[in-house]
């Protein structure tokens, strides 16, 4: 499961490391200034990289809850920060307004105490993991169990905040991809490349790890 989902990310992974290899292709030694049309590259290689790291992350946090689903536990023998997502419809329904506030408390404590297997929608973080920065990021791990790091490094993670900032300067057209571009090298972006790649493998072991030595289960 986890070894098909790396090849899939390595897959998404493709469509930057073109556009990297278009730039590579196309920059001029300094001191010469580069076209215009490198310089846009260099700001959709961020979208696109950006692109490829909300995908290995939400498509990791699906699988891992998907795993869990799969071990048929009912929600008290799933460890205590797993309840969040685990409970989310219920704690849902306790924010509406209609119906007795008591009697949806009195549902919500049976749900944690209910034999019934939990059926966790894998797709339940996914409005969390639409702009995901590190504290995003870091809430995931958090939800699903996990207390390690999030990054195999900590140079890593400044990464992290300056692809989503440029990502979204270039897609809310606040700045224009050519601007974005403009100051940086194929060196540079291969830095970035190399470091959302780093940290997504890891965020899928952490996971796989986590789901093998059943993290999830409560002791």
């Amino acid at each position: 499961m986890f070894a098909a989902l790396k090849q899939k990310i390595q897959q998404r992974l493709v469509e930057p490391r073109q556009i990297l290899d278009i730039i590579i292709s196309k920059e001029k030694a300094p001191p010469a200034v580069d076209d215009d049309e490198v310089l846009v590259l260099r700001g959709l290689f961020y979208v696109q990289l950006y692109a490829a790291f909300e995908y290995s992350v939400n498509s990791a946090a699906a699988l891992l809850i998907q795993s869990i689903n799969s071990h048929s536990l009912p929600v008290s023998e799933l460890v205590a920060p797993l309840y969040t997502v685990a409970l989310h419809s219920n704690i849902q329904s306790l924010q509406m307004s209609n119906g007795s506030a008591w009697e949806k408390r009195e549902k919500f404590v049976a749900s944690i105490f209910s034999p019934d297997p939990v059926s966790i929608p894998p797709n339940v973080l996914e409005n969390t993991l639409q702009n995901v920065w590190i504290k995003e990021l870091e809430l995931a791990y958090r939800l699903l169990g996990l207390s390690c790091s999030v990054s195999p490094s900590p140079e890593l993670i400044p990464y992290i905040a300056e692809v989503v900032d440029k990502r979204n300067a270039v897609a809310h057209g606040r700045r224009s991809a050519a601007d974005v571009g403009r100051g940086t090298r194929s060196n540079d972006l291969t830095l970035r490349l190399n470091a959302i790649s780093a940290l997504v493998i890891h965020m899928v072991d952490n996971f796989e790890s986590h789901f093998a030595c059943l993290g999830f289960k409560r002791t």
